[in-house]
């Protein structure tokens, strides 16, 4: 599942939107040539655990990768597609 389809599709709750509280692993990571050296140095890989932290501003997120935190743009998001994974 695409992770911005997966945020849209969460039921929304006055004025936040309900963001998926649980684990997530990376299935796949579809970023052009240019970007994927900059992806892999934020930590984000093919198989890596990482939960939502929260929303950014203008539909980025923060996403939580073991003690880390690092915030992604939109556009990024919709080239990562996750899967649950067991805690």
């Amino acid at each position: 599942m695409n992770l911005a389809r997966l945020i849209a599709a969460a039921p929304r709750r006055g004025l936040h939107h309900r963001l998926p509280a649980g684990a997530l692993r990376i299935t796949d990571i579809d970023v052009a040539p240019a970007a994927r050296l900059r992806v892999r140095e934020m930590g984000l890989r093919v198989g890596q655990i990482i939960r939502i932290s929260h929303r950014g501003a203008f539909g980025g997120l923060v996403l939580a990768i073991g003690s880390s935190r690092v915030a992604i743009d939109r556009a990024t998001v919709r080239h990562i597609s996750v899967e649950e994974a067991a805690a």
